[in-house]
């Protein structure tokens, strides 16, 4: 389970036209229910909330932050849940002209203090990746017993439904399966603009050397500056790289070494590689990381 994990049982259904009410016939989450993740800026901390079959549950990171589990109950856009172990009463009010899901709860934090937070869409997981080391299999239903696929760490699968337990995620067309949410992280699929200004470190091995990756973009390409810095002396190595995003993956496939090509992102000016790669940018616990074929980035807080 991940450092703000929780669960919660959400039925997986189909959204009827008038809002985010549920169908019988499964196909997949409706825009009321899911998983919500936020890195955290000035006003909040990393959160993670959780809407869906019945129950809204939310929890902040750190020692202080709010949280809270309870039932709900769900009529078209709006949710009314309790909140504390006076009866409070807090709403979730879905808005279908942005897709952004709102939870307010009078006095939360004392008389005239109200929580009132916003979720917006792009804050909407959709993908579900392991991260555990050892071996976490796809299951082929919610006994799981029966082992549809064995997935590399770090491969992604686009999340359909969500219960206490599990996650059901898309695994071969119409096919899908069920892993335990245990052992996979729930993820963006797509790169959001705030990671983007970060930058994040990977050290070698024996301590000698550290890799610093920093971003930009132009549309749908993605520069990629990687900084190697030396702790021997040897003066540190700038490489410059570009590459097309995709989902919540950069494909590599462009290289320069001058820096005025690299900062403009003019594709023309920079050569092929031989040999493209790929990256990936995950959300794990509540930072993000880049991910490569055998490499894992951190987000550097230092820097």
């Amino acid at each position: 389970m991940n450092k703000l994990g929780f669960s919660c049982g959400i039925f997986i259904a189909l959204l009827s036209a008038t809002g985010c009410s549920t169908a019988m016939e499964k196909a997949s989450l409706s825009p009321c229910e899911g998983v919500w993740l936020v890195s955290g800026d000035d006003s909040y901390e990393a959160a993670e909330l959780f809407v869906g079959g019945g129950r809204i549950e939310y929890a902040e990171d750190g020692m202080d932050g709010l949280e809270f589990s309870s039932p709900i109950a769900m009529d078209g856009n709006t949710g009314i849940f309790t909140f504390g172990d006076f009866g409070i009463k807090g709403t979730l009010t879905f808005n279908p002209a942005d897709s952004s899901m709102t939870v307010i709860i009078p006095g939360a934090f004392g008389e005239g203090s109200d929580f009132n937070r916003t979720f917006l869409n792009q804050e909407k997981a959709t993908l579900v990746y392991y991260w555990i080391q050892d071996d976490r299999p796809v299951y082929a239903d919610t006994s799981f017993t029966n082992v549809a696929a064995r997935p590399g760490k770090f491969e992604t699968f686009r999340m359909v439904g969500l219960s206490p337990e599990w996650y059901e995620v898309a695994i071969a067309g119409d096919t899908t399966g069920y892993v335990r949410r245990d052992d996979f992280q729930a993820t963006f699929n797509h790169i959001p603009e705030s990671w983007l200004r970060n930058v994040y470190s990977c050290g070698s091995d024996d301590g000698l050397s550290v890799e610093n990756i920093s971003l930009s973009r132009n549309g749908d390409i993605a520069g990629v500056e990687i900084d190697c810095v030396y702790a021997d002396g040897r003066p540190a190595v700038s490489l410059y790289y570009a590459g097309k995003i995709e989902g919540n993956k950069i494909h590599i496939d462009s290289r320069t070494s001058e820096y005025e090509v690299f900062e403009s992102l003019d594709l023309p000016g920079f050569e092929k590689l031989e040999t493209p790669f790929s990256m990936q940018m995950l959300m794990h616990y509540d930072q993000p990381m880049i991910v490569t074929e055998n490499k894992i980035y951190n987000l550097n807080t230092d820097i």
